[in-house]
């Protein structure tokens, strides 16, 4: 999976593109998340289910896309699940 980066660099000359890819490397996955089992099978069977509704969303216009909202005070691996999730569509969707 790749993300973009900014090159905060003080070589950045303005030719040279600021924004560039970076490899995404991060070891969480839905198997080294802490979460009730319970929760985490239907949060993995919802992005199973969205990942296969491709097709659909392609077949009616609409953009393919999954929005998902974290909330919790600071320290609750709210980062951690997005890695999770990242990592789960990364080796699924290629």
């Amino acid at each position: 999976m790749k993300a973009l980066l900014n090159n905060p660099s003080k070589y950045w000359n303005g030719f040279n593109p600021k924004w560039s890819h970076v490899a995404f490397e991060h070891p969480a996955s839905f198997d080294t998340l802490a979460i009730d089992a319970k929760r985490k099978g239907k949060i993995i069977n919802d992005l199973n289910t969205f990942k296969e509704g491709r097709e659909y969303y392609e077949r009616i216009g609409k953009p393919w896309k999954i929005g998902c909202l974290l909330h919790g005070p600071a320290g609750t691996s709210k980062s951690i699940m997005i890695a999770a999730m990242a990592n789960h569509f990364a080796v699924r969707c290629v």
